[in-house]
């Protein structure tokens, strides 16, 4: 692909091209030629994109027919100066660490000795551009425990950009009154040597995080302990270690972030008391003290922060439908600030950024975008750099809106609506696919949803309601999710279709409700407790029993886990009892429904195990109903192969278009 054809797009342009795309959505004549489903399955063409420390180079990944490549451009010789094929395994994340040392992280499923099943297995390489050479970094061995998934974790770099930190299980098992096990230490790892890791710091059992200083050293260590429910943050204080917090809690209620610039402070996300929003805390290295750091709003949960390599905070994202930012730099605030207004009604996310903040490249998505990586550097126009998607242009976006219904309740939901380009100007009497997301402790945005905007293109008005528990609008709101699986929540889901059948806006005949991993379980929940409502069930990677989740969890982390705590949190309101969650369990109400059901699960899903969709459908075969089982081979809970997507995209557009009728 050569970048350099569309250099001078400038942003300017692309607002000219939002106000012609929304003409075009109105105006559209009938027979123009639409994007394959396989376009809308395919994974992004250009993904990953960062560009190195001095602005000079740009890195991507670039997935085709032909395989799966890691380049290296350079925007100063308009060249190709490297490249890496990443086919056999799925790169999950890339970044310049110097201009010729890029990090590659990647997956893929592998056997671990000593445990059954297969696994999917990160780990990161450094690739040399001028040696065009790749190499591991933490290879299990004699000191790195080989049973872990996790070895593709990076935490800093050392001031000589020689080394790298890494935190693994390491070291012999120590004997413990319950089971054996490790250290999960920080270790050192050598760039241009290939030798044995050294320990940076040495940990415990209980460790689960480290922070480095100024310096490099290890200067912040956070503990866990589930059996005690024991949280501690410890400071490296001349080389002794020095707690400076320790709370008991179930569930985490704190996140630590990064270090502050001034490495006076640990940069931490909490619920703010007076607010009820996700905030921005600092806690200082001298006694733990907690103090707002002025950066939260009353209006908006902060979504994460921005970091770098080595975890140093330099400003927020605030959650919404579109992010937006706040930088502690003014100038880099400004110029953001800037950008984002390019760009109205989309969502941005700044991919990555020079050293010195110079350049900031950016990638956009949403209406009239999708997905596109535009390069914006200091004293000069900016320049798009290359769209995601090149089979799916702006005009072939269907528009996305949004609404905000009331619950039976009396609660606000906000909502996302995808309409098909034919149906907007008469939106009148429509198919509809209720998208309930996952999660449920998440949210969507108006960006480019691959799912929606296939299922939008074949003439489905796709709803997205933000139900009760989701993330992002407040503690409140989420915690009215708390213990109402298949209850509230599947309430608000109900009320959207009474909501828009009200207003005239679908065919209350022609509703189906499809969603992936919660939204699954919402899936198979609306087809059980309210038969009469959908006229089709699709679930992706869905929970059907309850119980048998729980007791999964249970056994892969031990009854004492957060994970556990918090999963009984969500679910039951920590009142958990077996005969509860079979009643909210829609394996259990199998006699109940009348809709077709489709279930598609992926072979690797470690999410959701596979075993849910097994004893749904047994469930459904055994009372006559009318079911169908996919299996996506060779991909995990996320849909992260081509292969995968396409096949379950056309698995739901076939079925929806013989269960509501074809609306193209």
């Amino acid at each position: 692909m050569d970048i350099t054809k569309q250099q001078g797009k400038y942003a300017l342009q692309f607002l000219v091209i939002v106000i012609l795309n929304i003409v075009f959505a109105l105006y559209m004549p009938n027979g123009e030629a639409k994007p394959a489903l396989t376009d809308y399955g395919q994974l992004p063409t250009i993904q990953n994109m960062a560009i190195s420390p001095s602005g000079e180079r740009l890195a991507y990944r670039k997935t085709d027919d032909k395989g799966d490549v890691i380049i290296i451009y350079s925007n100063k010789d308009n060249q190709v100066v490297g490249g890496v094929d990443v086919t056999k395994n799925r790169p999950r994340d890339l970044y310049f660490i110097s201009e010729n040392e890029l990090i590659l992280v990647v997956s893929d499923f592998d056997r671990i000795s000593g445990f059954v099943g297969e696994y999917e297995i990160s780990a990161a390489y450094v690739f040399k551009i001028k040696e065009n050479r790749l190499q591991m970094l933490l290879p299990p061995g004699d000191l790195v425990y080989s049973g872990q998934t996790n070895l593709g974790r990076i935490i800093g770099i050392s001031p000589d950009g020689e080394r790298v930190y890494m935190p693994a299980y390491s070291g012999k098992q120590i004997s413990s009154t319950a089971k054996a096990m490790r250290k999960y230490s920080l270790l050192e790892v050598r760039l241009n040597k290939i030798k044995r890791p050294g320990y940076h710091a040495h940990g415990s059992p209980d460790t689960n995080d480290y922070l480095l200083g100024k310096d490099g050293e290890a200067l912040v260590e956070e503990r866990y302990n589930n059996a005690t429910d024991e949280h501690t943050i410890l400071v490296n204080d001349k080389g002794e270690w020095r707690e400076i917090y320790k709370q008991n809690e179930k569930i985490l209620t704190m996140q630590i972030l990064g270090m502050s610039s001034d490495f006076k402070s640990i940069v931490v996300l909490k619920y703010n008391a007076q607010t009820g929003r996700k905030a921005h805390f600092l806690m200082s290295l001298k006694d733990g003290a907690l103090t707002e750091s002025g950066w939260s709003r009353v209006d908006a949960d902060i979504d994460h922060v921005i970091l770098d390599v080595n975890r140093v905070v330099y400003g927020v994202a605030y959650a919404g439908f579109n992010l937006s930012y706040k930088f502690y730099d003014p100038k880099i605030d400004q110029r953001m600030q800037h950008i984002m207004a390019q760009f109205p009604d989309h969502t941005v996310w700044l991919e990555s950024w020079s050293k010195d903040w110079t350049s900031l490249l950016v990638y956009v998505e949403g209406p009239s975008s999708p997905g596109d990586y535009f390069l914006f550097p200091e004293g000069n126009a900016p320049s798009f750099i290359a769209t995601a998607r090149p089979n799916i242009t702006p005009e072939d976006i269907n528009p996305i809106a949004q609404l905000t219904y009331t619950a039976r309740d009396g609660l606000s939901i906000p909502t996302i609506l995808t309409i098909p380009q034919q149906h907007i100007a008469n939106m009148k009497n429509l198919p509809a696919v209720i998208l309930p997301h996952g999660g449920p402790a998440s949210y969507d945005k108006i960006a480019f949803d691959w799912l929606s905007q296939a299922i939008a293109n074949q003439g489905y008005l796709v709803v997205q309601p933000q139900f009760r528990g989701s993330d992002g609008f407040g503690i409140e709101f989420k915690e009215a999710g708390y213990g109402q699986w298949g209850k509230k929540m599947q309430d608000d889901l109900t009320d959207s279709v009474a909501f828009l059948k009200k207003k005239g806006i679908i065919n209350a005949d022609k509703v189906c409700i499809v969603g992936a991993s919660y939204g699954g379980y919402a899936a198979l929940a609306g087809a059980a407790f309210t038969p009469e409502l959908y006229q089709c069930s699709i679930s992706l990677n869905g929970v059907s029993n309850l119980n048998r989740m729980l007791s999964s969890s249970e056994f892969y982390f031990g009854s004492n886990h957060s994970i556990l705590s918090y999963w009984e949190l969500l679910i039951a309101s920590e009142q958990v009892d077996e005969n509860s969650l079979k009643a909210i369990s829609p394996v259990n109400f199998a006699k109940s429904v009348t809709a077709p059901v489709l279930l598609i699960h992926s072979e690797n899903d470690r999410v959701v195990l596979p075993r849910q969709s097994d004893e749904m459908y047994s469930a459904l075969k055994s009372n006559d109903k009318v079911v169908k089982y996919v299996t996506i081979e060779d991909d995990n809970h996320y849909l992260q192969r081509s292969k995968g997507r396409i096949k379950a995209l056309k698995e739901i557009v076939q079925f929806l278009d013989s269960h509501i009728g074809n609306a193209h």
